[in-house]
């Protein structure tokens, strides 16, 4: 296992042993430095005064304060609450940080704390209350700009499984997915239950990867799902210090409760990442863009997936902004983050009689347009059972469909007497060759006479939504090519369901369906609200 990966799982064994040993370490150096002779001449006397001093910061609480720090409004500065001052202050542009108000502390334990605080912020929804979470601990926080208070949630104790676990909010609910913990990456899932203020299990009915750490992992708010792929696996009881990456891409949906193997990283996507070089902590997430920065000689880069259409960019640093810029670190997470789909960088520049810090801001939408296009995220595993029972199910609408007809024109055309033929009249549009979706796309078709029934539309009538956009497509185009087969053997008109562009974008569409269908169907009977079911 490389440096990088041993510096930054090292303190996701047991925090609450470390931090006992760091405070008490650090503070016995100090001691002896203050009496190196006892050393010298009594060292039974110094392990007495040693022991004396541990029974001391054991019993004593003070010692000891976290920094909490988060991005936060109005332009993403960085904020600090210390614990043990019980202030609340802000970095300003020179990288001083400037005293804001008193803190009021509420069921705040420091013992509980970590020697390292790594601080997950998310908004609450209400506009000046924030969730903090502590990383590695499943500790939460709730920090309000008006009242200035800060107030622990929850009554969690064990702890130490979720170091770089991915947190999110999802309808006024908090997740907690994967992570690292007792030697070894998971794929747990939990939710904070605010009635009991505990973190639950979730129970796919599909189980998912083993392991969701680090690489291309969050919630996708378009889809309701979760993605991961590239993620870290490490199984030190079991195979040693082998780091491996997992480059299979899952889909976990939130309606569905399962999850499915969605493809594997693409190849341009590889010769992009070396997993020898890669900073665990250079990855950012802004909605459905996943972004990895890192060095592409001669430049900085940043390559950005857009998870949702798979699709990958490369944006160079060719103007040379984000030079000095230093990668995070255990320690400190915040030198690039992200806040409100706008990445922030900071660089230190220095001399001999001052420091200042520049931060340089790159919203994410930006730089999607700037970069280079360089291909698909990931290569699809086709879903070939959706598929298929369309083919299937499409065949035998059609065959049924035909013999339906010639039974029709046949009773039509030879009844009566004497074998006289008889005038057949223009029927009624017959609703019973089409399935109960292919009834609403019509019969919604046939009622919209504007630009308003668009693939969104069409998608949540086809209960497609939470699909990869391939497979919508393709689930898309083998619905449209089936019912036009229908309604052209009925109308004998090709293509009787049409896309046209949309008048703002021409790379947008929208469907209009023919006519002098709309009218036979909205002429006829319509189907009733049960059969439309």
């Amino acid at each position: 296992m490389d440096a990088n990966v041993s510096s930054l799982l090292k303190s996701a064994k047991n925090y609450s042993v470390i931090s006992v040993i760091h405070r008490c370490s650090r503070s016995f150096s100090h001691f002896c430095e203050l009496c190196p002779f006892l050393l010298r001449h009594s060292s039974a006397y110094c392990m007495r005064q040693f022991f004396t001093f541990l029974l001391f910061l054991l019993g004593f609480n003070g010692l000891y304060a976290a920094k909490l720090v988060w991005p936060d409004f109005p332009d993403g500065r960085l904020y600090q609450i210390d614990t043990q001052r019980g202030t609340l202050s802000y970095e300003d542009q020179n990288g001083i940080w400037q005293f804001a108000a008193r803190v009021q502390l509420v069921g705040i334990d420091e013992r509980e704390l970590p020697p390292v605080v790594r601080v997950k912020s998310i908004e609450t929804g209400k506009q000046q209350s924030r969730y903090l979470l502590m990383d590695c601990t499943q500790q939460v926080y709730r920090f309000d700009f008006d009242s200035l208070r800060l107030e622990r949630l929850d009554h969690t104790y064990y702890r130490g499984y979720n170091c770089y676990a991915a947190k999110f909010l999802r309808r006024d609910t908090l997740y907690s997915f994967g992570g690292y913990g007792f030697w070894q990456t998971n794929g747990v899932q939990t939710f904070f239950k605010s009635e009991t203020r505990e973190w639950e299990g979730v129970s796919p009915i599909i189980p998912g990867p083993l392991s969701m750490c680090f690489g291309f992992t969050g919630y996708l708010p378009e889809g309701d799902q979760f993605l991961t792929t590239f993620s870290l696996q490490q199984y030190d009881t079991k195979t040693g210090k082998t780091v491996t990456w997992d480059q299979n891409v899952y889909l976990y949906s939130f309606k569905r409760n399962g999850w499915r193997k969605a493809g594997q990283i693409s190849e341009t996507i590889r010769n992009h990442i070396k997993p020898d070089l890669i900073n665990r902590l250079s990855w950012f997430q802004a909605g459905n863009y996943f972004i990895f920065k890192h060095y592409e000689h001669p430049y900085v880069s940043l390559l950005i997936v857009d998870a949702i259409r798979n699709e990958a960019r490369l944006w160079s640093d060719s103007p040379r902004l984000l030079t000095g810029v230093e990668d995070n670190s255990e320690a400190n997470i915040y030198r690039s983050y992200i806040w409100h789909d706008t990445l922030y960088f900071h660089t230190m520049a220095s001399n001999k009689f001052a420091k200042s810090i520049g931060i340089f801001k790159l919203p994410v939408n930006e730089i999607w347009l700037k970069a280079k296009p360089i291909g698909r995220f990931y290569e699809v595993e086709t879903d070939v059972y959706l598929p298929n029972v369309y083919l299937i199910l499409s065949a035998l609408s059609i065959l049924g469909l035909f013999s339906l007809i010639v039974w029709k024109r046949h009773h039509a055309i030879h009844s009566g007497t004497g074998g006289q033929i008889l005038e057949v009249k223009e029927s009624p549009f017959d609703w019973l060759a089409f399935t109960s979706q292919e009834k609403h796309v019509l019969t919604d078709l046939a009622e919209i006479t504007d630009d308003s029934f668009t693939n969104d539309k069409l998608h949540n009538l086809l209960n497609i939504g939470d699909k990869t956009a391939d497979n919508q497509r393709k689930i898309r185009a083998e619905f449209l090519k089936s019912l036009n087969s229908k309604l052209k053997v009925v109308f004998e008109i090709d293509d009787a369901i049409v896309r046209i562009p949309t008048s703002l974008d021409r790379r947008m569409y929208y469907y209009k369906l023919n006519s002098d269908v709309a009218e036979r169907i909205l002429g006829s009977s319509k189907p009733s609200r049960h059969e439309r079911s």
